[in-house]
């Protein structure tokens, strides 16, 4: 068993999980939670979505797909890149113009990941497609306009779990 996809799959189950309780927290508006707690619970999150992603590193590296692997180190780069700075910079307003380019580049990259997951059908069937569209949509926020939050982070989580069938298929392999 591939102990990398694996560990992807399961870092998987753990950030969909955080991102659902981030949700619920976000939305709760007699939140006593403290600061340090919600600090704690984004290092633990940033850890989880890291080792996920990494699966899709660990899939263009096992595959030879070399734009999804770079797509995927790119994804991974700038969102610890966007995270820090989101913690160095306490003011939104100025946060804004680099977190938003921060922001489509991360979308171009998971479009990239996506659109060559799709090439991946022979290896993962459905699934590859799934995540496949189910990526490059989430990427472009067309849930998010429709569906508000919660359509966009609905998206996002059947993302999520077809991505973990897939990493816990790879793992078999």
């Amino acid at each position: 068993m591939n102990k990398k996809f694996l560990l992807s799959a399961i870092a998987g189950i753990g950030s969909l999980i955080l991102l659902f309780s981030n949700f619920g927290f976000s939305i709760s508006a007699d939140s006593f939670i403290s600061t340090e707690y919600f600090f704690v619970l984004d290092i633990v999150s940033i850890l989880l979505y890291v080792l996920y992603v990494y699966g899709f590193v660990a899939l263009g590296e096992k595959h030879s797909v070399q734009p999804m692997m770079y797509g995927a180190y790119a994804w991974i780069a700038l969102s610890l890149a966007g995270a820090v700075y989101s913690y160095l910079v306490p003011d939104p307003a100025q946060e804004s113009v680099i977190g938003l380019i921060i922001s489509l580049v991360i979308m171009a990259s998971i479009i990239v990941v996506g659109l060559h997951m799709l090439k991946l059908k022979s290896h993962y069937g459905e699934y590859a497609t799934g995540y496949g569209i189910l990526a490059m949509l989430s990427a472009t926020g067309i849930p998010y306009l429709v569906g508000g939050a919660f359509g966009g982070i609905a998206i996002d989580a059947l993302a999520y779990v077809v991505a973990i069938l897939i990493f816990f298929r790879a793992a078999k392999r």
